[in-house]
């Protein structure tokens, strides 16, 4: 590692952690390792996010609807969206957190350890016993989610219905949160403003609805395969979306 390219997330941690009297040797290996670990932990979360994002919006197109009209009037029809925009879209704002309550990538979070002897709801928990915290239970409990099973971004306008404990929680919350919803941010709402996704037809002309069901192959949450269309809004959209790359 050269920590030649000043902008990358491996070249900052470098500059840093050699500011700390590190060897050469730990350096390397410690970036090394945080980049693997962004790599692994990060990539297959964020596309599956995208999957559930893009299954939502076919399954329930007046979301789609309500968040384009959205963004339309907010930025317009003249450019791209942008992080300045994000204050004043807070229907698509609720969008993002219900994909994530929706289908949480991780549904039964990550394993923690009990790093004392401890006791919940006249439970004794032994120190050192693994801790799984069920999110999917947590984010579909009737209780505190209305309707939970149905795709409704505008349950938070109810200000008694907390966000959803999808990312974990306490000291070992996923360190990429912030970078998760920046990125995703960008992603959802760029194809948005750009795109429509529709349902797919038989050969009878008529729409197939796809199913909301969960791939039994990963610990993490996959939907099974599907087909939706997805295509420029407009041919001015298409036009945006050359003139952007």
């Amino acid at each position: 590692i050269s920590g030649a390219d000043d902008s990358s997330i491996v070249s900052l941690t470098y500059k840093e952690v050699r500011g700390m009297g590190w060897s050469e040797v730990d350096v390397d290996e410690f970036c090394k390792n945080t980049a693997t670990g962004l790599l692994l932990a990060g990539t297959e979360t964020s596309t599956q996010a995208m999957m559930w994002f893009v299954l939502a919006m076919a399954i329930y197109p007046e979301v789609q609807e309500k968040a384009q009209r959205e963004i339309d009037e907010i930025v317009g029809s003249n450019r791209l969206p942008a992080f300045e925009d994000r204050a004043n879209l807070p229907y698509f704002e609720r969008l993002l957190t219900e994909i994530v309550r929706w289908h949480p990538s991780a549904p039964l979070g990550i394993p923690h350890v009990c790093t004392e002897e401890n006791e919940y709801r006249g439970y004794k928990i032994p120190k050192g016993a693994i801790l799984i915290g069920h999110i999917m239970a947590t984010v579909r409990d009737e209780r505190v989610y209305n309707n939970a099973n149905i795709f409704d971004p505008d349950r938070y306008l109810d200000p008694t219905v907390p966000p959803p404990p999808a990312s974990g929680w306490g000291l070992r919350v996923c360190p990429g949160i912030h970078f998760f919803k920046e990125i995703f941010f960008l992603e959802v709402v760029m194809m948005l403003a750009t795109l429509k996704i529709e349902r797919c037809k038989d050969t009878n002309g008529k729409e197939i609805t796809p199913t909301e069901e969960t791939a039994p192959i990963s610990s993490l949450s996959i939907p099974v395969p599907f087909e939706v269309k997805i295509s420029p809004r407009s041919e001015h959209h298409a036009e945006l979306i050359r003139i952007a790359v």
